[in-house]
């Protein structure tokens, strides 16, 4: 399922340079008045919000409203700003649920994206867009709590636009890092320079996916790269210990990946900073 969806990511990435919106939502000029779908309901706002019948000629309303203020960054590749908004949704009963989505900007205005479950009753906290990624931020119970239990276990959602949809990457098992960085593969190299780590990690070559990173590395080298060209994608995984042996020895650790990436072929470690 990991590969086929990286697959599809890097085809469309290989085709057009970005995921575009393909969309039929009506384009906004804010996205405070862009439509999205929630639940399969196309919900359009105004101003960020609405009210809409629960069911098709009932009395009973249902409540939409953006939280917070949008989010800006660019989603689908195109170097222009999109945009992500947390969705509080009310259908009645006593469920508040919390929902995250995208507003794509294209020629016409913003198009917005389906709708993105965070969860019931909990405490959103911050969005971040960094090169592709969509990070939100939240507050949850946590399993062995009641509903009444204040929201206090940090989370975070990571998720991309692939053909106009926003998909989140999937649960991370403990000890399991999302960090960005540049990948450089070759003959007597395997490396993750990662933004954060001081010195460059060894990339396990022994790792299940090693081959789907290998993969999106062949996909994104342009055309006139020559050896060693490094490049930039979010990889999820493990820090472990360097070979003791072979090219890998020269490390002073690791990085396994485990599940999940996201190439961006312009991505830098400045990116959703202010001012980048």
């Amino acid at each position: 399922m990991f590969r086929a969806a990286i697959t599809g990511l890097l085809a469309l990435v290989a085709v057009s340079g970005c995921a575009r919106a393909q969309s039929t939502l009506p384009p906004a000029i804010d996205p405070l008045d862009a439509a999205y779908i929630i639940e399969g309901d196309v919900i359009a706002l105004s101003g960020g919000e609405a009210e809409h019948p629960v069911v098709t000629g009932s009395a009973g309303q249902a409540e939409t409203r953006v939280f917070g203020k949008p989010e800006q960054g660019d989603l689908d590749g195109d170097g222009d700003e999109d945009a992500a908004v947390v969705l509080l949704h009310r259908a009645g009963g006593s469920g508040t649920f919390f929902y995250i989505a995208a507003a794509i900007r294209e020629q016409e205005g913003f198009v917005g994206t389906n709708a993105v479950l965070l969860g019931d009753r909990i405490a959103p906290q911050s969005l971040q867009i960094r090169n592709g990624v969509l990070m939100a931020n939240y507050a949850d119970r946590r399993a062995t709590e009641p509903m009444t239990a204040a929201p206090t276990a940090a989370k975070t959602k990571y998720l991309t636009l692939q053909a106009g949809n926003l998909v989140e990457a999937p649960p991370f098992e403990a000890g399991v890092q999302v960090l960005e960085g540049w990948v450089t593969i070759g003959h007597e190299v395997s490396e993750f320079r990662s933004c954060v780590q001081q010195d460059a990690l060894w990339l396990d070559r022994r790792a299940h996916d090693f081959e789907t990173v290998e993969t999106a590395y062949r996909h994104l080298l342009p055309p006139e790269a020559g050896p060693y060209t490094p490049v930039f994608m979010t990889l999820a995984g493990r820090l472990v210990p360097a070979p003791g042996e072979g090219f890998g020895s020269d490390y002073s650790a690791g990085f396994q990946v485990a599940g999940w990436l996201h190439p961006w072929p312009h991505g830098n470690c400045r990116s959703g900073q202010p001012g980048h």
